[in-house]
């Protein structure tokens, strides 16, 4: 928008001959600017939270199961904040374009800007290193070191690429390691299979009988399992009891350990 504002100089100056108020010429650029942040914000808060997180559920679908119907709460006022942060950043970005311009006269706007006074940078202090750019070489590092705003934003621009990669790639180990380390470390265990709570004794050993004739199955171990909500902080939280009929064959299937593995708990009568 700043560029924009810049490059439209000679009409800017045009528009203020004419007789056209400041308020006026620059509503143009403040309205042009606040309705492409805001439709950008309504798309990307669409998309965003209609795509990002069910992306991020049909991953973690692949190591766990039921998580059929899984339904995404949007965060209306992250939302909101983001895109009134992008509002304020644009629009205030296109006003101090704006002001600037504007308070030149008619007659200097409608000339072409005088260029900035040359002078040597830093890097051309340091010979060894400045002999051995070509031409293009050494424009592009005048031009870095002369628009200093533009230097800010190359940088911001490469530094937010390069962070959404690292982002990317981290998710990407984070959910590689997450099964190896469910899988192997935590769980010893093939598979589950749940008894209806209402079923009779007769219907269990019967469950029970047909779970020893299937193939592949060595050993398993019965537990009691059942979900629990619990309110911290007024926020309503759910959590997993599992009571296992016996708990000195625990360990044999579920490792107990602390997040960084260095303590075991072992789990008794007590």
């Amino acid at each position: 928008m700043t560029r924009m504002v810049e490059e439209q100089r000679t009409q800017i100056g045009t528009l203020k001959a004419l007789g056209y108020t400041k308020g006026a010429i620059a509503a143009k650029y403040v309205l042009y600017a606040l309705l492409a942040t805001a439709i950008g914000s309504v798309l990307g808060v669409l998309l965003g939270e209609s795509t990002i997180p069910l992306l991020t559920v049909n991953t973690y679908k692949l190591v766990y199961i039921g998580l059929h119907n899984t339904v995404v709460k949007p965060d209306v006022f992250d939302a909101l904040l983001a895109s009134l942060l992008a509002i304020i950043c644009t629009t205030g970005a296109t006003l101090a374009a704006c002001y600037r311009v504007l308070s030149s006269s008619p007659a200097l706007l409608m000339r072409p800007e005088a260029p900035k006074a040359g002078k040597r940078i830093l890097l051309e202090k340091v010979g060894f290193i400045w002999k051995h750019l070509n031409f293009a070489q050494k424009a592009a590092c005048r031009n870095l070191f002369r628009y200093k705003k533009r230097l800010f934003m190359t940088i911001a621009g490469v530094a937010g690429c390069m962070a959404l990669l690292l982002v990317g790639f981290g998710l990407n180990d984070s959910i590689k390691s997450m099964t190896g380390n469910q899988f192997e470390k935590v769980w010893h265990f093939a598979g589950t299979a749940g008894i209806n709570s209402e079923a009779t004794r007769a219907e269990k050993r019967q469950s029970l009988a047909e779970v020893n004739t299937m193939n592949g199955v060595t050993e398993y171990l019965q537990t009691y399992r059942s979900m629990l909500y619990t309110d911290a902080n007024g926020e309503e939280k759910t959590a997993y009891v599992i009571v296992p009929q016996d708990t000195s064959r625990m360990a044999d299937y579920v490792n107990l350990s602390s997040r960084d593995g260095k303590n075991t708990y072992v789990m008794d009568d007590s």
